[in-house]
């Protein structure tokens, strides 16, 4: 009887728990009130500044770190894309750890005080390969349309929602979670070809995973076509606009006039900004883009006024590690950067620039309760890593390794993901059957760019939508093997995604002859594969001659923190500072007959919010921040400093010198000379790695695809994470493929800064 009374005691316990928490949950909501013209959070008016940060772009150890420093900036809302790619590697086997642990990432957010507005897509655009999509969809379906109704692809979102939201479903406001707002697609109405029924059923899609728990919403350019084509009934719309230029306008006026096309078709409801460009992407062969920091103050100051709630896309760009990054468009070879620093607040490494303190400033101005001056000038920049020079030594060259595939023999070439291939290179190899002409002519179409070699010697290169023929030298004879290398440089992010196979894409003709009997390698260049490589990297194994494309590798040691510390305080006495005024210039070590470039760090202001738009205007009455309100909940102050105090102990802590102001220098980054004591828990530090006077390729480290580099600028130097490294005492490997050719004494150098080319040639250009 007692045992049976117990277990009646702990079911009514249990019951009144759960009933509890479902009372909680019940009294949550967030929700639009259109007769008011704003969002209601829990029955009270409520609006939102947010950043955008892609937790696919930073290393998962970053992630408090750049939400803490959101959080500090006055905001009181984090925007995130969904990769579905990075999730779901192949069909039916998904991946949520490390750098893709969402979760963890929504929850480290509501930690911080911030609401969180979700972006799934599944198409997310935002420079990255296949707008998000992953590749091996080709595979499944060569034909598959994307972002339309075609039924193979509602199958396969069907799938992957389905895994996603049983997830995430728990984190949505009204379960409890942070989750206030989910996007729909992402800039349907960017294209006048659309597919209505799509957007239809994918709405209906989401309401059967979100219901009223969170505000589904759609994202499209500010006039009026793209808010007409981007419309869903059912379906509250927000535009996106960057900053206005100009010093004699009224901001609030040209802000509404940016919204008047919304309000033809959606009269009522707050108004939202859902991408106010804080910056701008950059793509390989043109110069590296930046916003004026006064533009955007002016216009954010007058979206403020507008009572407009706004997303601030980048406040921290990050990285497309690997093969992530993606491309413009069809009609012409627009390749984004390894680098999406994007101008943005806080720079490529987290760091913070002259564009936040200029944000916190105007928010400071407006009420918003913005973290503490001193904090955030400790938290403004973490010292960097001068690991020195490394001398690399070749090992093998690709086309002689082992790590390819078994070869394919075809009639014809095929795709990449004919050979279900995603990423990386792929070799066509043709035997020479014919005698040649004097000269022969290759015509062949491919994506994205392919080395032409005769028996393993480069001869030329060929690029899509650029260059798609090439004579053969007249030293070509019969039984020669005719090699093209094929790079996967990024599918498109852009448009409706169609012709996005790689490899080669058409029959190849030697003096109009279609070649026939292929074979086929690939090379996907996966973590496994380098470690093959790296595993031959004996005394023994090291080569004296060699031919491009080849591996070369080597191990390093980091200094021991006191030597560390050592170097950055004779840095601190000898008062070495970055001064905004001078231009690094260096000479590509580039063999004889390649155009030289000329490296220039990018300039920045060291002025925070700029004196033109600080002006006096009437502040609105209501701020954009609810008092006590938080994604957990109604808290006290004292709690939400006791969390936010937490957080910022993660964080290193520089306290800068009495009376010296940091000087800001290229990106962001502070040369403040200050006592900086580098704690041993801070190792190893972030660096970046100088790619000056190689070629073209990628760089591995530990194992890491750090991405792409290439001479042509404008970006000359690679982020690596510190949480990459290998501490003292323990070796370090660093890997490179380089496809054309190396400085003369194959050597790499560390840098403390980031390095961009601003005066490169054009991607045209460098194939003349």
């Amino acid at each position: 009887e007692t045992i049976m009374l117990l277990r009646w005691i702990f079911c009514l316990l249990g019951g009144l728990a759960v009933s509890s928490a479902d009372e909680v949950t019940q009294r949550r909501s967030f929700e639009i009130s259109f007769d008011s013209d704003t969002f209601l959070m829990d029955g009270k008016p409520f609006k939102y500044i947010s950043g955008s940060l892609h937790y696919f772009r930073v290393p998962h150890q970053y992630w408090k770190d750049r939400l803490n420093k959101i959080r500090l900036l006055g905001f009181n809302a984090v925007s995130t894309y969904v990769e579905w790619s990075m999730h779901e590697l192949s069909r039916g086997v998904f991946n949520f750890q490390g750098d893709a642990d969402l979760e963890t990432f929504i929850k480290l957010a509501q930690q911080m005080g911030l609401f969180v507005i979700l972006r799934p897509g599944p198409y997310i655009c935002a420079e990255r390969e296949f707008g998000g999509y992953p590749a091996w969809l080709l595979s499944e379906n060569p034909n598959m349309k994307m972002r339309t109704s075609d039924p193979s692809h509602a199958f396969f979102i069907e799938k992957w929602f389905h895994e996603l939201f049983s997830r995430l479903k728990p984190l949505l406001y009204g379960n409890g979670g942070p989750i206030i707002m989910v996007q729909v697609e992402n800039e349907y109405g960017s294209y006048p070809k659309h597919d209505k029924k799509y957007l239809s059923w994918l709405r209906d899609l989401y309401l059967s995973h979100i219901g009223d728990k969170a505000v589904l919403f759609t994202t499209d350019g500010w006039n009026q076509d793209m808010v007409n084509r981007g419309r869903i009934p059912g379906v509250f719309s927000t535009v996106d606009f960057g900053s206005i230029a100009g010093k004699s306008f009224s901001a609030r006026e040209e802000v509404q006039k940016l919204f008047a096309p919304l309000r033809k078709i959606q009269p009522k409801g707050p108004l939202v900004n859902s991408e106010f460009y804080t910056g701008w992407l950059s793509y390989w062969g043109e110069p590296f883009a930046t916003v004026d920091t006064a533009n955007i103050i002016r216009t954010m100051r007058g979206l403020i006024q507008t009572n407009v709630s706004f997303n601030c896309y980048m406040i921290q760009g990050g990285t497309n590690f690997g093969y992530s990054s993606g491309s413009g468009s069809s009609d012409t070879l627009k390749l984004s950067l390894t680098s999406y620093d994007y101008d943005a607040p806080i720079n490529e490494a987290g760091d913070l620039t002259e564009k936040y303190f200029a944000i916190r400033e105007l928010l400071e101005e407006y009420g918003m309760r913005v973290g503490d001056e001193k904090e955030i000038e400790a938290l403004k920049t973490k010292p960097k890593g001068d690991y020195g020079i490394v001398e690399m030594e070749p090992v093998v060259s690709l086309l002689q390794s082992s790590i390819g595939s078994e070869p394919v023999e075809t009639v014809y070439p095929l795709t990449m993901e004919s050979f279900n291939q995603s990423y990386g290179f792929i070799a066509y190899t043709h035997t020479v059957t014919d005698p040649p002409k004097d000269p022969s002519v290759l015509q062949v179409n491919i994506r994205d760019r392919a080395l032409v070699l005769l028996d393993n010697v480069e001869i030329s290169v060929l690029a899509y939508t650029v260059i798609n023929e090439t004579p053969l030298p007249p030293t070509m004879k019969s039984g020669m093997n005719l090699t093209l290398l094929v790079e996967n440089q990024g599918r498109r992010n852009f448009q409706l995604l169609s012709d996005v196979t790689k490899g080669i894409i058409s029959n190849a003709t030697l003096d109009g002859k279609i070649l026939e009997n292929w074979s086929t390698v690939s090379y996907p260049l996966t973590p496994e594969d380098i470690k093959k490589i790296e595993e031959m990297a004996t005394i023994d194994s090291l080569i004296d001659t060699y031919e491009f494309p080849v591996f070369l590798t080597a191990s390093f040691t980091l200094p021991p923190p006191a030597q560390m510390n050592n170097e950055v305080r004779k840095e601190d006495m000898r008062g070495s500072e970055t001064k905004m005024s001078e231009v690094v210039t260096e000479t590509n070590a580039i063999p004889a007959g390649e155009q030289k470039l000329e490296q220039t760090v990018v300039e920045t202001s060291k002025s925070r919010m700029p004196e033109e738009v600080k002006d006096s205007e009437n502040k609105p009455q209501d701020a954009i921040q609810v008092e006590n309100q938080t994604p957990a909940g109604p808290v006290n102050s004292v709690q939400m400093q006791e969390e936010v105090t937490e957080a910022a102990d993660l964080t290193t802590t520089v306290a800068p010198t009495a009376g010296n102001d940091a000087e800001t220098t290229s990106m962001g980054v502070s040369q403040a000379r200050r006592k900086r004591e580098i704690k041993s828990d801070d190792f190893p530090l972030d660096s970046y790695l100088d790619m000056t006077g190689w070629g073209k390729g990628l760089v591995f480290i530990n194992g890491h695809n750090l991405g792409r580099y290439w001479h042509i600028g404008p970006q000359m130097t690679l982020f690596v994470p510190g949480v990459w490294l290998l501490p003292y005492p323990q070796k370090n490997r660093i890997t490179i493929l380089e496809l054309h050719y190396a400085p003369h004494d194959k050597t790499v150098r560390f840098s403390t800064q980031p390095i961009f080319n601003i005066t490169g040639p054009t991607v045209r250009q460098i194939y003349k």
